[in-house]
């Protein structure tokens, strides 16, 4: 049979993060197995969509991927623990992601409790318990629960750990205006960034350049926000593309270039549409400094296009 053969390279990918590649490889193992009339409750099969479902919810496909990883979680395997554990992260991670946030913050809560603590499903859960407590406006919260993963990452000697906790603070800080503690916490994310795979580096010149922004220096900002906009739309992640764009939108804004910024905004805000569709969630750390530019913004090509 092939599509054993298709699910042992899956893993492979999937222990390199390649999420794009888990994702084909487990679809066409599952094809596969349907074609040689795999009975599709098989105990064989919740391998490949446990991981289908990991890989989903980490390229952002958060519906599908919640509906394969309830399916695994509720169903009769033989799964590991360390493969069950990371399945409860994501599912928690693609409710909160889908805006059911009190449910997601329940999932991830209990996962966290029950756990051991050098599980490798405990970052990721810090982390999206982080985040959800940002979106409920818990700061002080969100705050805590991010130097706690700090706590563990530096304990672990993860400088990729520690950057992303160090960037949740940072954001969580820049979400309620805290310019003047915000800045220590993204540049040292960013310098541990640098070398990192994926898109992370990005999302880190993004909200050091939203820093740029409020501090007035629209330039830098346009600089950083265009750097990561490259890096990310090589990597097809539409969330920090759009956010980098409409960063880039509003420093262009600044300097008074309406015609450019009239047309980056109009791009970003085709992005954020089509990442609406996957999840209701604010796209951007909506700080007060950012809310009134975007209605300026809004106001001037409201003008513009009245000819005023």
């Amino acid at each position: 049979q092939a599509w054993p053969l298709l699910v042992q390279a899956a893993r492979r990918s999937a222990r390199k993060n390649e999420h794009h590649n888990v994702k084909a490889l487990c679809e066409r193992a599952l094809k596969a197995a349907e074609a040689a009339d795999e009975d599709k409750r098989s105990p064989a099969l919740y391998l490949p969509k446990a991981m289908l479902g990991n890989a989903l919810v980490a390229i952002g496909s958060y519906a599908t991927g919640k509906r394969l990883l309830e399916e695994v979680l509720g169903g009769e395997n033989e799964l590991k623990t360390s493969t069950l554990e990371a399945c409860t992260s994501a599912l928690g991670l693609a409710l909160i992601e889908l805006g059911d946030l009190v449910d997601g913050a329940r999932i991830i809560k209990a996962h966290l409790d029950k756990i051991e603590m050098g599980s490798p499903s405990r970052p990721r859960s810090i982390r999206a318990y982080g985040r959800c407590l940002r979106l409920q406006e818990q700061h002080s919260e969100s705050i805590a629960i991010f130097k706690q993963g700090l706590r563990l990452a530096q304990a672990q000697k993860s400088k990729t750990q520690e950057a992303l906790c160090l960037l949740g603070i940072g954001k969580t800080l820049l979400a309620t205006d805290q310019i003047t503690e915000a800045p220590e916490h993204l540049q040292h994310a960013e310098r541990l960034l640098r070398e990192a795979p994926g898109t992370a580096w990005a999302e880190a010149l993004v909200q050091l350049g939203e820093l740029d922004f409020i501090d007035g220096r629209w330039r830098q900002a346009l600089l950083k926000s265009e750097e990561a906009s490259i890096i990310a739309q090589s990597a097809e992640d539409l969330d920090i593309s759009a956010r980098a764009i409409d960063l880039c939108s509003r420093s262009l804004f600044a300097v008074g270039m309406i015609r450019d910024s009239a047309r980056l905004h109009d791009e970003s805000i085709g992005l954020i549409r089509a990442l609406e569709a996957e999840s209701p969630l604010p796209v951007q750390v909506n700080s007060p400094v950012v809310k009134v530019t975007n209605a300026a913004l809004i106001e001037a090509i409201s003008l513009k296009e009245r000819g005023e």
